[in-house]
């Protein structure tokens, strides 16, 4: 076996450079990230969660299981607001107002039929004015699609379409479709 060479200085150098210069993705959480877990001792509704969602406040949305409330994290404390229904995602539009999807029927066998907002204290439906179409019986398969862009604007994608809707005289009035998601 032959006698090993000594590293030289400037081999040394590019090592140590390569070392200083290596850093985690910009994708990744840095060594030094804070992880918090919340539960119902913190504060939260109960500690089981269906769908935390942040607003443009900067808000944390937590909605729960079967309870009459849903958790509000703004970072430093939890408060309780009204909840819209079991199983539902909670959306906060730029005006600070909250949507959820409408529901009709129970667990495993209901389908979305319009939006809801929290008005006060108490959220308030907004079913569908008219029918979607011929055999169409829900706006969306999912309490997650839909989007508020305005003050009485919302976006909702189901069944291949996405629905430019408005609340007006006490129901959700859509555009049918904006256009075809093929």
């Amino acid at each position: 076996m032959p006698p090993r060479r000594p590293l030289s200085a400037s081999t040394i150098f590019v090592l140590l450079a390569a070392v200083a210069v290596v850093r985690p993705a910009a994708g990744q959480a840095p060594d030094h990230a804070n992880w918090r877990f919340l539960t119902s001792a913190d504060g939260l509704v109960e500690s089981w969660t269906f769908d935390a969602t942040r607003g443009p406040s900067g808000r944390l949305f937590i909605s729960h299981g079967e309870v009459g409330q849903i958790s509000v994290f703004d970072g430093y404390r939890i408060d309780h607001l009204p909840s819209p229904g079991p199983y539902l995602t909670i959306r906060e539009g730029g005006d600070g107002m909250l949507w959820a999807m409408l529901r009709r029927g129970g667990i495993g066998n209901f389908v979305y039929t319009g939006v809801q907002r929290l008005e006060g204290q108490r959220w308030v439906p907004y079913p569908l004015a008219e029918s979607l179409g011929p055999g169409e019986t829900s706006m969306s398969s999912s309490s997650r699609a839909f989007l508020p862009i305005g003050h009485d604007r919302v976006l909702i994608v189901g069944g291949g379409r996405l629905f430019d809707c408005r609340i007006g005289q006490g129901a959700l009035e859509a555009r049918h479709p904006v256009r075809s998601a093929s």
